[in-house]
């Protein structure tokens, strides 16, 4: 799902939080095997900053546009174009 513009994970995690548990990052991986090959409109992230750099900064996994996994810092700027995995609805 989208959910705008954000400054950084904490405030797309309190937008994803009213539908529902936030998925952990493994998730990325199921993303992956059930959709193979990659839409191309926009980064798919999961909203889950477990991963810590040695540095101390959080970063959470996604899927590239091309289908590739990646990390990003959950306190940089996620714009318009990301979606995010959230919980089917019932």
């Amino acid at each position: 799902m989208r959910v705008g513009t954000c400054p950084n994970l904490d405030e797309v995690r309190q937008k994803l939080a009213p539908h529902g548990p936030i998925p952990e990052g493994q998730w990325r991986v199921a993303f992956k095997t059930a959709y193979p090959n990659h839409d191309g409109k926009g980064p798919v992230g999961v909203a889950d900053p477990s991963w810590v750099y040695p540095s101390g900064y959080a970063s959470f996994p996604y899927v590239n546009s091309d289908g590739f996994s990646f990390f990003h810092c959950a306190d940089g700027m996620l714009f318009l174009h990301w979606r995010w995995l959230a919980p089917a609805s019932k």
